[in-house]
């Protein structure tokens, strides 16, 4: 009777020590629900702009760069017509100075021209009187020409104090047509400065403007419309939203009773609950700040409500989950719980996964 007894009390020690070792591993690998998907981006701007026009719809796959909207900010577009307005007036006032400086160029030619004119008209003057007394000359046989002393005529003496008397003259014109020539060439001129600094502005806010052409960040798929052609939207509103074709995060469910089992940096394996061959590794990067009732996709038994804490968990960009899919969520042993492998039927968990988890 005794060893009856005696046994009775094994049995049972051995099951309580039983239970408080799968509860203590139990902690270790944690099993909860969860589903695939995206944190939407909000695409805003930093200032009020308008609504020109939508170019994709909801669900639309796009490529990195193209051009999800169109808009456009009033203040930029008029302070673009401003400057151009300015730019406008320098150009009309640099054209009436270049037509200043081209009257006066023709005007100093002119009188070169005239200068020119006179002084060579009396120049071939002299040298045709010059030609007739030659020829009267050589017809007086009785005059001796080789005998006759060589000395300069007053013809000639005249000739070369009308020539210095051009170059004189014509030397300066010269020097202000050659001046003002150079002044159309050169751009420090302060009409010219001032119209390339605006200028340069201008090219600085269409820069801005082509900053307003919204752009897909990746390659993804365009969420939700927030606002149509020609509507009027406030700084840092959202004008559409965009996210990854592929989900990068689990929202995942953990029981209230095991909240205190899950840290940040946890690794998981997070494995597709229709085609258990899709699973990837996970990092546990956010922790709800209260209890939630749980999804009743996300309930063992649907019918009863059940709450837990909200996790989210970061998963590589190169898996095979579909959006909003459902996938269960396993805690990855830690170094102290290898050497218990034989509990893992207890909980429920795929070596193969988990090593290749870890790989």
């Amino acid at each position: 009777m005794k060893r009856i007894n005696l046994l009775y009390i094994v049995v049972l020690v051995l099951v309580v020590f039983l239970l408080r070792l799968n509860r203590h591993f139990g902690k270790q690998t944690l099993i909860f629900y969860g589903f695939a998907e995206n944190k939407e981006m909000d695409i805003t701007l930093g200032h009020p702009v308008r609504v020109d026009e939508i170019l994709v719809h909801p669900g639309q796959k796009v490529k990195k760069g193209e051009v999800l909207a169109k808009v456009s900010q009033s203040q930029l577009d008029q302070e673009v017509n401003q400057l151009s307005h300015e730019i406008a007036e320098l150009e009309t006032k640099e054209g009436i100075w270049k037509s200043d400086v081209l009257s006066e160029i023709n005007k100093l030619r002119a009188e070169k021209a005239i200068k020119e004119s006179e002084i060579n008209s009396k120049i071939q003057q002299l040298e045709a009187e010059m030609a007739f007394n030659k020829s009267l000359i050589e017809d007086l046989q009785s005059v001796s020409v080789s005998d006759a002393p060589i000395t300069k005529s007053s013809q000639e003496i005249r000739i070369e104090s009308l020539k210095k008397e051009l170059d004189i003259a014509v030397k300066p014109i010269d020097i202000e047509i050659n001046r003002l020539e150079a002044s159309l060439g050169t751009s420090d001129h302060p009409i010219k400065n001032q119209k390339n600094r605006l200028m340069d502005e201008v090219k600085f806010l269409e820069k801005k403007q082509e900053q307003l052409f919204l752009k897909a960040p990746a390659e993804g798929v365009v969420g939700s419309i927030n606002s149509k052609k020609g509507e009027n939207v406030d700084e840092f509103s959202t004008i559409l939203s965009f996210y990854n074709q592929k989900p990068t995060l689990v929202k995942a469910y953990v029981l209230e009773s095991l909240i205190l089992q899950v840290s940040l940096n946890d690794s998981l394996v997070v494995t597709s609950t229709l085609h258990p061959e899709h699973f990837c590794s996970g990092v546990v990067i956010g922790l709800g700040s209260r209890i939630v009732e749980i999804p009743e996709r996300l309930r063992k038994m649907p019918e009863h409500k059940t709450y837990g804490r909200e996790i989210l968990v970061s998963i590589p960009a190169d898996n095979h989950f579909l959006q909003k899919e459902k996938v269960v969520v396993n805690l990855i042993p830690t170094e102290d719980t290898k050497g218990i492998n034989w509990f893992s039927p207890l909980f429920n968990f795929s070596s193969r996964q988990v090593e290749a988890a870890r790989e």
